[in-house]
């Protein structure tokens, strides 16, 4: 009996050295997977330890706390350098260096943070850089004026904005600030051209409120018109004009049109520059009227132009003989157009000839265009 007593206390003192040396288990004890139980062994009984550290680098301002293995042992670092965790491990015990608390606007990233320890860790990396900054996004607009009908911007090559009536505007995509911004006319509104005032540009920390989009009608284009017309009973040659130029020279009844054409809405002036020889050319149905002139009212212009063989010198009036509207035949009276007087003439001078005997000129509605003298 008493050989047994002497034995558990043989046992328990033996316990107790062994736990005077090995002291409280880190990590390393289980935590290298029993790798080596020899090896466990000798590290319950003293064993080699070894650092955990490396380099921090990109810190600015702030600290950062790091940890290696979890809580078993933390870290808050300051500054930027090397570093080694307070507690070391066990040889081939396994490390993790993670981020527990990262420095405020900054993210902290560790590289070579993990393994198997085996002798001072000095490798361990952790690198710092700041959080990007949050951003803010504006919308880009403006107004337009003199629109009258419909048309279409872009804004970057695209976002498509179709706008009908005059007033403010903006674009339905915003855009982060500092970007770029150009705003351009993808369509016109028809008849008219629309064109963009401050259109380009960076957003600067606001809504782009300035775009001035003006639209303004398009210049009409000219329709040009030429000015002619008939030229009748004349011999030899005949010099018209238009406007105190553009001469034109005929030498035969028929046509004609002036070289140059006039813009719509112009005027025009004919006249004669040079008579025939021993004939007056006048203008209108009966040759009276010394020029005709109007305005271009889109379409070509004709006038007529009557020539008549020069009256003698011994008359004092020039008409036209009247036909009788029952028989269609000359009655041998000369209408005065101009007075409508009674006058000395016999009856219609055809073909030039000369008739003395005198009778009362007269006025009515039907008349033929030989030409008369009295």
């Amino acid at each position: 009996m008493r050989v047994r007593t002497e034995r558990r206390w043989a046992m328990l003192v033996a316990f107790a050295v062994a736990l005077a040396c090995g002291g409280t288990e880190d990590p390393g004890d289980e935590a290298s997977g029993n790798l080596d139980e020899a090896a466990n062994a000798a590290s319950r009984k003293g064993g080699t330890r070894f650092t955990v550290g490396g380099t921090l680098s990109g810190l600015s301002g702030d600290a950062v706390t790091l940890q290696d293995n979890g809580s078993y042992d933390t870290l808050t670092l300051g500054a930027n350098g090397t570093f080694t965790f307070a507690k070391p491990l066990k040889n081939r015990s396994a490390y993790a260096v993670t981020v527990l608390t990262q420095p405020s606007g900054q993210t902290c990233t560790v590289a070579n943070g993990t393994g198997t320890i085996t002798s001072n860790v000095t490798n361990v990396t952790v690198s710092c850089s700041p959080n990007p900054s949050p951003v803010t996004y504006y919308t880009v607009g403006g107004t337009t004026s003199g629109l009258s009908g419909t048309f279409t911007l872009q804004d970057n090559g695209g976002d498509n904005l179709t706008l009908s009536t005059d007033g403010s505007f903006t674009f339905a995509t915003a855009l982060a600030d500092g970007s770029s911004y150009t705003v351009t006319v993808a369509t016109q509104p028809s008849g008219q051209t629309c064109t963009v005032a401050n259109g380009t540009g960076a957003i600067s920390g606001a809504n782009v409120t300035n775009v001035a989009v003006s639209c303004s009608p398009n210049a009409s284009s000219t329709t040009y018109y030429t000015v002619g017309g008939s030229v009748s009973g004349f011999t030899g040659t005949l010099v018209l004009q238009d406007n105190g130029s553009d001469n034109l020279t005929l030498t035969a009844d028929g046509s004609f049109v002036f070289t140059t054409p006039l813009p719509d809405g112009s005027s025009y002036t004919v006249t004669v520059a040079t008579q025939p020889s021993g004939q007056t050319c006048g203008f209108g149905p009966y040759g009276t009227d010394s020029s005709a002139s109007g305005t271009i009212s889109g379409a070509n212009v004709s006038v007529t132009v009557r020539c008549f063989d020069s009256f003698p010198g011994y008359y004092a009036y020039q008409g036209y003989c009247f036909v009788d509207p029952a028989t269609s035949t000359e009655t041998g009276d000369c209408m005065d157009l101009a007075t409508c007087a009674i006058g000395a003439s016999t009856f219609c001078a055809l073909g030039g000839a000369i008739n003395p005997p005198t009778v009362n000129a007269y006025c009515g509605p039907t008349l033929d265009y030989t030409l008369c003298w009295f």
